[in-house]
């Protein structure tokens, strides 16, 4: 009987500590690991910019989500006295070969405001956006602590190619 107890007790501790090899692994996958993702991670304030007339000012947070397989970005634009102008959301999905996609919302409850494609090209993150009211692209180039960001965009149909840069400092 103790051969059978002995046994038991080394039967139990080999479970014990060969079971995180087992049947216990996570069946979530590993986060999505990039080097431009993790540059781009946090929050960052642009340098006053003109836009549609107007001196403004963003603030913009790049934070991973659920189990790091997506990308939350807030954008809020204030006005020259702090009052808020806009906000908005993006969720991309970055793939494993450098790839974007994802879908932007907004304040004017729009379901869906934008969807984007993206990929990178050398020290550079570009995405192509669309919209029900316009097209637009977004150059994307981190160095440190500075982000630029070269916009093109339409506002609808018919109207002219509106260009832009934002320059923000890591917070």
């Amino acid at each position: 009987m103790k051969k059978l107890n002995l046994f038991a007790v080394v039967f139990a501790v080999f479970i014990i500590f060969n079971s995180n090899k087992s049947f216990s692994q996570a069946w979530f996958p590993d986060p999505v690991k990039s080097p431009y993702l993790e540059a781009m991670a946090g929050t960052w304030v642009s340098d006053p910019y003109t836009f549609m007339g107007n001196t403004s000012t963003n603030v913009v947070t790049y934070n991973m989500i659920l189990n790091g397989q997506f990308m939350e970005v807030k954008v809020i634009r204030s006005d020259e006295k702090g009052v808020t102008m806009y906000e908005g959301m993006e969720i991309l999905r970055p793939g494993v070969d450098g790839s974007f996609s994802g879908s932007s919302f907004d304040v004017t409850g729009n379901s869906q405001v934008q969807t984007y494609s993206g990929s990178k090209d050398g020290s550079k993150v570009l995405f192509t956006g669309s919209s029900p009211v316009g097209t637009g692209t977004r150059e994307i180039i981190i160095d440190g602590n500075t982000m630029t960001q070269n916009v093109t965009f339409t506002m609808g149909k018919d109207t002219p190619v509106q260009k832009i840069t934002v320059v923000y400092k890591k917070k």
